[in-house]
């Protein structure tokens, strides 16, 4: 069994940085501790025999299994919920006077699907019945494999309901034996879970997006990698596109790219 020394975890935490965008504390949790080296004793020649897999034959999947035992995945229904109150007072009203039958949404940084959901359910509250006329649904990504896959599910705790109106909550979730609720399949067939690094270079989206969601990731990146990233996505935007962002984050890099409308929401301009 190889001994997680420091060594060891300089060597990660340069190939996360430069690979995943993750920032490694210092200091590590004994639960921490315990997964990588539950993780690490799978592989023959332990962390060398790990290292060459990611470092030299590009073993995508073993750095997923990294991504998960890294990424912070906690998230709730209408988490910063001002940015839901401006999607449908201020950007879905604005995308119905332009008569758009399309709408292309991205939660870029989905985690386990709390913000896709209620981007829909924002959508739905909205729009009534007229939605399912729309040619819309929310793309949600994440670097995590476990989360997308509860994301997939649509199965969460009964107390995650505490901030999703009582009217949605009637209608779209249902009661599990265990206790657990999971959401109206005809809802979650609305969102389409992926894996994506935001780090990497973008797969070619088949059209531009009127709304971003990337929230509450670009904390963990350093600003060169947070510039970079707010350029692709600003790229991934139609004209007078939305991007919104975690309350709590830098956002001086996108005002070089797109035009502020409050700390945290920034919109492309028409002409780009």
């Amino acid at each position: 069994m190889d001994i997680v020394n420091e060594i060891i975890l300089e060597r990660l935490r340069t190939l996360l940085k430069a690979r995943l965008g993750i920032i490694i504390s210092p200091s590590l949790s004994p639960r921490i501790l315990r997964k990588l080296q539950d993780y690490v004793d799978q592989w023959p020649g332990g962390w060398s025999g790990l290292f060459i897999e990611i470092e030299e034959k590009r073993n995508d999947l073993a750095l997923k299994h990294l991504a998960d035992i890294f990424v912070i995945t906690h998230t709730y229904f209408f988490r910063e919920h001002t940015h839901f109150e401006f999607l449908k007072n201020v950007i879905l009203p604005d995308l119905q006077n332009s008569k758009a039958f399309e709408l292309r949404i991205w939660s870029a940084a989905s985690s386990s699907g709390e913000e896709a959901y209620s981007i829909l359910l924002s959508m739905i509250d909205f729009f009534g019945d007229d939605y399912w006329l729309l040619d819309a649904g929310v793309l949600a990504t994440d670097i995590s494999r476990q989360a997308l896959e509860k994301g997939v599910a649509g199965i969460y705790n009964a107390d995650a309901l505490k901030n999703v109106p009582k009217t949605l909550a009637q209608r779209w979730f249902k009661a599990n034996e265990d206790g657990s609720v999971i959401i109206d399949e005809k809802l979650r067939k609305e969102a389409t879970f992926r894996w994506l690094n935001l780090v990497d270079p973008f797969p070619s989206f088949r059209r531009p997006f009127h709304v971003i969601f990337c929230r509450n990731v670009m904390l963990y990146f350093e600003e060169e990698m947070r510039s970079a990233v707010i350029e692709k996505l600003s790229r991934s935007l139609a004209p007078g596109g939305w991007l919104i962002i975690g309350q709590a984050e830098d956002s001086r890099a996108a005002r070089n790219w797109l035009e502020p409308v409050n700390g945290s929401i920034y919109r492309k301009s028409n002409l780009s």
